[in-house]
């Protein structure tokens, strides 16, 4: 495996969903009022894979599927698919930081979001995975 792809991946989702200020949302749901991540959400935010899916590999098709799932129905672009594990963790330290949906779609950060909590998970991906941790995150 080459871990200096795997460090592209890692940083460059990290830094994107840093950046952004939260998790990327599509929501809330008719069904139930909860909101789902999104690939692609609302104002242009992006999970942590939204940031590795370049936009000419993006369909809605990918919405609601996890990266196995993605991978399973042939939506996963080939050049991610030696990386299914570690798209697969990024994915899931993305999808458990805690949102304010009602300032998501109003603010450019949610006043919620603990950006110490998202590095603590994308450190922890990095930590599982050899991987570098991001430098100027590591110390904020």
């Amino acid at each position: 495996m080459d871990t200096t792809i795997e460090t592209k991946l890692l940083h460059t989702a990290w830094r994107g969903v840093r950046a952004q200020g939260g998790p990327s949302l599509l929501g809330p749901s008719a069904l139930d009022g909860s909101s789902m991540c999104a690939y692609r959400g609302s104002r242009g935010r992006k999970c942590a894979l939204g940031w590795i899916i370049t936009d000419d590999e993006y369909t809605p098709k990918m919405e609601g599927h996890g990266v196995v799932s993605l991978d399973i129905a042939g939506l996963l672009p080939n050049r991610l698919k030696p990386f299914v594990q570690l798209l697969e963790a990024l994915q899931a330290a993305h999808d458990a930081l805690p949102s304010d949906q009602s300032a998501h779609d109003a603010l450019p950060s949610d006043p919620g979001f603990n950006r110490a909590l998202a590095d603590r998970r994308f450190a922890e991906v990095a930590s599982r995975f050899g991987l570098p941790v991001i430098e100027e995150c590591s110390n904020d």
